[in-house]
């Protein structure tokens, strides 16, 4: 779904309105709904990737909570991000790095189109 769409602009009228009239204890999960149901439009794939993120960031504020010291939480904190970091990276150029390295896996249907 393009920003730049009639159908966009309905779904963040909709988000916001549902937002703001949701009681304050559930605007996270409201938005967190709302995050989902925008990348299932784009694709179970990308809905799945969000949840395997969501999940995985999820389990590793709890293990930062929990770390003892501060240079404990400091290195959980440092190796979460590069995580994600990494695999926004590889997400974003997996399709570029195909069509450069393996060119022949086009033949195959992994190219762009």
């Amino acid at each position: 779904m393009s920003f730049l769409t009639f159908n966009f602009a309905i779904f963040l009228a909709l988000s916001l309105l549902v937002f703001h009239l949701g009681k304050s204890r559930w605007r996270d999960g409201i938005l967190l709904l709302f995050s989902y149901l925008f990348y299932l439009y784009c694709g179970v794939t990308y809905t799945l990737l969000l949840a395997a993120v969501t999940t995985g960031v999820y389990f590793a504020a709890i293990a930062i909570e929990k770390g003892g010291s501060d240079k404990g939480k400091r290195a959980l904190m440092t190796v979460s991000v590069t995580v994600l970091v990494v695999l926004i990276f590889g997400v974003k150029s997996a399709q570029w790095f195909i069509n450069k390295f393996l060119p022949h896996t086009t033949r195959f249907g992994l190219d762009e189109t």
